[in-house]
């Protein structure tokens, strides 16, 4: 315990995080009476297993990355660097369909015809996929200009995973009927 005291006092002082995953009870236990983890620590995080702590550090990274109010227009960005003219820009536009969803609102789950493909204007889209335990498993965060649902789109086949809203999101809707 008197080793973690000397390491907590290298964390505050350099800014750095300690993070545990898979202890056991019995382990916790000791570290909590110890001093060495609470929850009122800014520099120990405990989690139940090393995907969960990555997850929530990776959030912290996005987080600072994407500012959906610096990244709004994303797509007309794109599409003026690819298209270059109004007209080009505004004839490619009519086959879009802009979409709005809410932080937690599903965008299309795996297993369902994949007819569409997004354009990711501002928010953020979470990848996952279920787990054979059940437990969701993020795959990826897209952002502002990223492109989803194209392999389904391209292949025929149905989605080979989940798309959920992080935060509330404005896309642009391509679909197959449209040409």
């Amino acid at each position: 315990i008197l080793s973690f005291k000397k390491l907590e006092t290298l964390l505050n002082t350099k800014n750095i995080q300690l993070t545990f995953s898979n202890l056991t009870d019995d382990d916790k236990d000791k570290l909590i009476e110890g001093g060495c983890i609470s929850a009122h620590k800014e520099t120990t995080f405990v989690f139940e297993d090393r995907d969960h702590g990555l997850e929530y550090f990776e959030d912290q990274i996005l987080d600072d990355y994407y500012n959906t109010s610096e990244k709004r227009d994303a797509v007309s960005s794109w599409l003026d660097e690819i298209l270059g003219d109004t007209a080009s820009i505004e004839v490619f536009k009519e086959y879009l369909t802009t979409v709005e969803i809410k932080k937690g609102e599903v965008l299309f789950h795996n297993g369902e015809k994949g007819d569409k493909l997004f354009f990711i204007d501002s928010g953020l889209v979470k990848i996952t996929l279920a787990s054979a335990r059940g437990r969701e498993i993020r795959l990826a965060i897209m952002g502002p200009g990223a492109i989803i649902g194209d392999m389904s789109l391209f292949t025929d086949e149905p989605r080979t995973a989940n798309a959920i809203a992080e935060q509330d999101t404005i896309l642009y809707e391509f679909s197959k009927t449209k040409l």
